[in-house]
């Protein structure tokens, strides 16, 4: 996989995409991915994930889609599904796209 798409809510409360990409094409999937995100909420905010905030945790909707529906949640959506996107961000580690991804957390 080379690029996924992530749905936001930005600071000024408007739902935008934004488009990932891995500079170099690798073995990482959807899946691998939104599992290492879950695993950081469940290992970083225990406290919000089984008491504060319910449905915290991302799940999977189809073979193309996670989404999260807790309502105070930044990050909406992940797909790999092209979509129109305003801004586009470019990586060369899973480490920085990963790390990325847990700043809007």
């Amino acid at each position: 996989m080379r690029c996924f798409y992530i749905n936001v809510v930005n600071d000024n409360q408007e739902d935008i995409w934004i488009k990932y990409v891995l500079k170099h094409e690798n073995e990482l999937t959807l899946d691998n991915i939104v599992m290492s995100i879950n695993q950081y909420l469940i290992n970083n905010k225990a406290t919000d994930v089984f008491f504060e905030y319910p449905n915290i945790l991302f799940v999977k909707q189809n073979p193309v889609s996670y989404k999260c529906y807790n309502k105070n949640s930044k990050i909406l959506e992940f797909t790999t599904k092209d979509k129109e996107y305003s801004l586009s961000q470019t990586f060369t580690s899973y480490k920085t796209l990963k790390d990325s991804i847990y700043s809007l957390l």
